[in-house]
């Protein structure tokens, strides 16, 4: 599956769940398929966001 297949198929109720939860400082685990697939999307933002000057991901990248 592609990214733009992942950003237009993705569970926006599934997605604001795992957001709330993380902002609550819980460790969330992806344990449903629609949960592994908002995990699979973050990672690939995440993977471009890393090529992005200043941004966040990059200085994660900067600080490993």
């Amino acid at each position: 599956m592609m990214i733009t297949d992942r950003l237009m198929n993705v569970n926006l109720e599934v997605l604001y769940g795992l957001d709330k939860t993380n902002d609550e400082g819980e460790r969330v685990k992806p344990e449903q398929e629609e949960e592994k697939l908002c995990f699979k999307l973050i990672n690939d933002l995440d993977h471009v966001n890393g090529h992005v000057p200043g941004s966040i991901t990059q200085k994660k990248y900067m600080r490993k």
